[in-house]
Formats: structure tokens, sequence, C-alpha cells
């Protein structure tokens, strides 16, 4: 059995350990350890290692549910297997919604809550998002008169198209294309921003129009790509390419990471604020031009909030985001949760699919379906702050994992040593 997995619990159950990196993109791509699980506790440079040697994750803080909080509230919510129930989402604040796979989780959040708050928006002339069929899974929604926008923040593909790159997508390949244009031999040639588009531009290769690659048909097989000879796969002709800002042509500086175009445009204050946050969230390593479909879905999801983060000071927003941690490494889910916080002090409200131990017990406020899967679940088994799930009298399948975590604290490299004796 061959794994890729980022959950600790998991690595200590294995039999053999390979710890690829050490970072992402240009600075990976190398096996920094192989062997058992307790071996790469003494490897200096694997972030794999660091994060299982920190030991148990903090206490968390003992809050109380705050009386009276203004809050989303749906009453008699009935998709698939939910039973009726009534439910309220604090306002300004990061809810978790947990539980056992199958406990309705989606139904409450995907299927209820989503479209419910589309559909009335909808009947205040506030349309925002997209439209969502017409069946209602719920009696009414109340709380909603200080929202503006909702938005679902999920691991769908970013572009459809073979053109489509991060820089597109976060909205400042139209800056740079403006910073060339304003270069003095651009202006002599009456160069416009139009000209540094590998879409339409006459400034784009003419061999693979702007596509940097050359599509090869094969007959009955999928087409196959080769680089562009001519542009080298830089997108654009010569004459285009000659001209410099800060040593680089376009071509080039769409070639480089995030990190590295964040240290060349660091005076250009709204690029820059964008690629801020995607460094925050661990995505230094992606490169300006590289096509969105080559991205994970977890790369995705953290670029769009990164878009979001970066394009507007959005408040009061609902925001709706289902497991983003699937696929982030351990180190990056703190990352991810700060970033999130920063949107709720900005006014806004995080709505988040979860089962992974270290949000929940950062989040403000938990809700809890069950007791069980399907026909067994959909209920609300506790709603609360993360300090009261904990104590809770009537044991759920979350608080005995959360309890799991604050009671007896794991010491990683007792319980790595412990696997490699058994073995």
């Amino acid at each position: 059995v061959v794994v890729v997995e980022h959950d600790e619990d998991i690595i200590l159950c294995g039999d053999h350990l390979i710890d690829v990196g050490p970072g992402g993109g240009k600075n990976g791509g190398r096996i920094v350890y192989s062997g058992a699980p307790s071996g790469i506790l003494s490897v200096e440079e694997s972030i794999t290692g660091a994060a299982l040697k920190e030991g148990s994750s903090p206490r968390i803080k003992e809050l109380k549910s705050a009386p009276n909080l203004p809050s989303i509230t749906i009453s008699g919510a009935s998709a698939n297997n939910l039973k009726n129930v009534e439910v309220q989402f604090p306002l300004e604040r990061i809810s978790i919604v947990c539980g056992v796979s199958g406990a309705g989780k989606s139904s409450l959040i995907k299927e209820t809550l989503l479209p419910g708050v589309i559909h009335e928006f909808e009947n205040t002339g506030r349309k925002r998002g997209k439209k969502i069929g017409d069946s209602q899974n719920y009696r009414s929604i109340a709380g909603i008169d200080n929202l503006e926008r909702i938005i679902e923040i999920d691991q769908t593909q970013l572009g459809k198209t073979s053109t489509s790159n991060p820089a597109s997508y976060l909205g400042i390949m139209k800056d740079i294309r403006k910073l060339y244009s304003l270069l003095p031999e651009a202006e002599t040639r009456g160069w416009k921003e139009k000209h540094f588009s590998f879409n339409t531009g006459a400034g784009r290769c003419e061999f693979c129009s702007g596509k940097g690659f050359i599509k090869i048909p094969m007959s009955f097989l999928p087409e196959a790509r080769t680089l562009c000879e001519h542009c080298e796969g830089r997108r654009y002709n010569p004459e285009t390419e000659s001209l410099l800002f800060n040593g680089i042509s376009i071509g080039n500086l769409l070639q480089k990471t995030m990190s590295e175009a964040r240290d060349i445009l660091c005076n250009h204050k709204r690029i820059r604020r964008s690629l801020d946050y995607v460094h925050d969230l661990g995505l230094g390593y992606i490169s300006l031009g590289q096509a969105s479909h080559t991205l994970s879905g977890g790369e995705a999801q953290r670029l769009k909030i990164a878009r979001e983060l970066g394009a507007r000071e959005a408040k009061d927003t609902l925001y709706i985001l289902d497991e983003p941690t699937v696929g982030l490494h351990m180190s990056d889910v703190d990352r991810l949760f700060k970033l999130l916080q920063k949107l709720v002090t900005k006014g806004n409200t995080v709505v988040v699919i979860e089962h992974n131990l270290d949000f929940i017990r950062s989040a403000d406020h938990i809700i809890e379906l069950g007791e069980g899967p399907g026909e067994e679940g959909g209920q609300i088994i506790f709603s609360g702050t993360p300090y009261e799930l904990s104590r809770y009298k009537n044991k759920t399948a979350t608080s005995r994992a959360l309890n799991g975590l604050i009671s007896q604290p794991r010491n990683r490299k007792k319980v790595l040593e412990k696997t490699v004796i058994n073995q």
C-alpha cells in the first residue's frame, strides 16, 4: 500500500516514510528522507520532521459562547437526511461544521445554507452569486440583513482554457501589461497594454498564438503538446521580449515563481498586495504563468482565498469552504487558518466544513452533526465553542477525538520510537 498523506497519525502508522521536498515547486523534487518514521526527526531540512517534533497542539482557549450574538439562523432544514433542524451561524466568526461522514454536513451547508442565502438575496433584490434551482430545503432563514455577498470557495479548477494562469486569475496580469506599456521604449513604439496580451496582442508569438506550446494531432490518440521552439514557452515574439523591466522581459517574468515576482515587483503596491497573500498561504513556489489546470484542488482553493483578500477590502461577506485542509501539509494548515482569521477581522463571516482537529480547536464556533451516517445522522448534536465541546457531557465523535488531543498530549517522538520497536 502506497499512500500520499499529511495526517500525522497516518504517518506514524506507516512502516516506511518517504519525504519529498524540502519545499514546493522549484524548491522541491528531491527525496529528503526515506526510511522508518522515527528517522525523519533527525533530518534538519525536513519540514515534515520539524512539524512532527513540535509536540502536541496548544490547549484550547477557555472561551464560552457569547449570548445574543448576531447570527444567521436556519429553521426547518430538511435536505436529504436532515431532520427538520434549526442551526445558528454567528456573524463575523469562523464556524466549523463537523461530524462523521454522511452525517449531513454538505446537506446543511451546500444544499441549504448556500442556495438559501442566494434565494433570500434574490427576493430582496440583492443578487449575489449564481442561481441554484428553485427547490427549498428549509422553512426560513433569518439574520442575513447585514450580508452583502456570499462566496463559495471550493477546489474546482480555476480556468478551462489552456491560456488561463494564476496571474490572470489574481487580476494582476493587467497591471503587469501596464508596467511594460509605460516603459519609455514601449511608448516610443506606440505599444499600449493590449500589445502585451498573449491572447490577442500583436506582441505575442505568432507561431504558437501566445500559448507557449504547439499542439500535435495524434489521430485516434489524445493530442500531444511540445514546447514552442520559437519563443521557448515565453509566449511573446523577440521584439516584445527585448523590452525589459528591472532587467526582465514580460515572458521571463511569467516564468518566475510568485515569491520571485514578489521581490521583482515590490514597488507596485497592488501587485505586491496580491502576491503577499499568495506567499502567506504557502504558494510562493507557483509560477505566475503556469497553466491553471496544472494546479491541485488545494492550490486552487488557496489561490481563490488570496484573490479575495488581494482584490478588495471585502466586508459583510459570507464565505463557505468545503474541507480546505485537504491536500495541505501540516505546516500550511496554520497559514490557511490565519488568512481566514484576516477575513473575519475585516467584518466577514466564514463557515467551513472540516475534520482537521487543529482547525476545529482554533475556531470560534463548532456545529457537529450526527450521531451517525445516513438515517442515523441529520441532527445537530452539538453547537458551541471548542472549549464547550471538549467539556460536553454527551460525548460525540469529535469531542472524543478532541479530548484525546487535549487530555493526553501526544509526544510524537515517543510514539515514533515505539512504532519502530513494534516493527
